[in-house]
């Protein structure tokens, strides 16, 4: 084994040992996981550095980004194997707009805010589309982190919330993923300063996209066909691996959305009558399974946060950090309120959601996993072409989730009550 990789194993040998006892640690004291989990790599890139991956390094840098592909792959999978479309179905209107145009809005705005602040603050103008690039890396929200903060003040949201807040992060998680990895971030690594729609990325948009739900078609009859073959939960756990290493290896050969076809494979292999096939397979404990493998994904993304963390880079960054995750947290709640306004004329009821409704589900908008992969991704892709951008999006993005657990961790059970969203008979 070459030093490079022996220096890999030791790095995620360490990061999975530490980040363990971190985010147990943090699930005792009723803690956001990702806080200890970041603070914790932080740790380790203060006290000795030389013995983990230096991301600069090429030779390690393609093993980054596979580990990173793969991780969003599992991600969206998940949150595919959660998504029930009998309850998506009463409030697939509300989940849509926020997931579309919220994110839209969000990127929209975050970017043209951030292109003032970065021109004060660095003394230098990032070009818009690698703000454009930031803006859509922070656009995803993470309801587990909206739920486990309510798990701890004891509330309970009522169904409606979950419905709601659960399906928009699954299909905003892909829109972000979408313009981050197949228009922004491959266009800023090739140096473009605005956007390239000429009609040859149009027609590869269309081909990742509608190309994505094919493949997942294919997996997920596959995967539901295989389930009936097979008769212990081991054996069911090792199928849907396999359907997910499909995914992953597929789609970069047909240029296809491995993000879409890892959602829509999930929701498929969860709603099998969908596609005329029966579910054959224990769901609580695939659901189990999976919650175990994303937990070990947030602690390889939340260490290695971490771990890129350098004293010097974090003052330099710290006041643009700040004003980062300020622009973030009130753009998405302009996004929320803007983009559900049509709602009250387009819907039979009279009030799809009020105002303080749209307050709380703008308020749930925590940052977590998705955005912590997607930065590592963009980080590890720009360093060797634009450093100052990469460092942008890194410190940018560990501020964000930092603040955003912690603030909203502060308030939110606060803004729980007042609004009117608790679940009575649950508390």
């Amino acid at each position: 084994m070459t030093s490079d990789a022996n220096l890999v194993v030791n790095t995620l040998a360490i990061i999975l040992f530490g980040g363990i006892f971190a985010g147990k640690w943090a699930e005792r004291h009723g803690l956001p996981k990702m806080i200890p989990m970041i603070i914790f790599g932080m740790i380790l890139a203060i006290l000795d550095s030389s013995t983990l991956v230096d991301f600069t390094n090429e030779s390690t840098q393609e093993i980054g980004l596979v580990i990173t592909e793969l991780a969003l792959v599992i991600i969206l999978y998940n949150e595919g194997m959660h998504l029930n479309l009998n309850q998506l179905k009463k409030y697939f209107k509300i989940i849509i707009i926020l997931a579309v145009f919220g994110t839209i809005i969000t990127v929209l705005l975050v970017s043209l805010i951030l292109t003032t602040i970065t021109q004060i603050a660095l003394d230098r103008e990032i070009v818009g589309l690698g703000l454009l690039l930031v803006a859509a890396i922070v656009a995803p929200t993470d309801p587990a982190a909206t739920f486990s903060a309510l798990k701890r003040s004891g509330l309970n949201v009522k169904k409606k919330f979950e419905v709601i807040l659960g399906g928009e992060s699954a299909f905003n998680d892909v829109m972000a993923i979408l313009l981050v990895i197949i228009l922004f971030l491959p266009q800023v690594a090739d140096g473009n300063t605005s956007i390239n729609l000429e009609i040859g990325v149009l027609f590869a948009l269309f081909r990742q996209i509608f190309g994505g739900l094919l493949l997942a078609i294919v997996v997920a009859v596959s995967t539901l066909f295989l389930t009936t073959k097979v008769h212990t939960d081991t054996e069911y756990y090792y199928v849907s691996i396999v359907a997910v290493l499909q995914i992953f290896i597929l789609a970069p050969i047909f240029e296809v959305s491995a993000a879409l076809a890892a959602l829509t494979a999930g929701v498929l292999i969860k709603n099998p009558d969908l596609i005329n096939m029966k579910k054959d397979y224990n769901e609580r404990s695939m659901i189990q399974f999976w919650g175990n493998l994303i937990f070990s994904i947030e602690i390889l993304a939340f260490v290695t946060l971490g771990i890129l963390f350098n004293t010097e880079d974090f003052r330099k960054y710290a006041a643009l950090g700040i004003l980062f995750s300020v622009v973030v947290i009130i753009s998405r709640i302009i996004s929320v309120y803007v983009a559900t306004y049509p709602l009250q004329f387009m819907s039979s009821e009279k009030t799809p959601l009020s105002i303080k409704e749209r307050f709380f589900v703008a308020s749930a908008g925590f940052k977590g996993i998705t955005t912590g992969v997607l930065a590592l991704l963009a980080y590890i892709r720009l360093v060797p072409i634009d450093r100052r951008l990469a460092e942008v999006i890194l410190y940018g993005s560990l501020n964000l989730i930092l603040i955003s657990a912690i603030i909203q961790g502060l308030f939110l059970p606060l803004i729980t009550r007042k609004t009117g969203v608790m679940d009575v008979m649950k508390t």
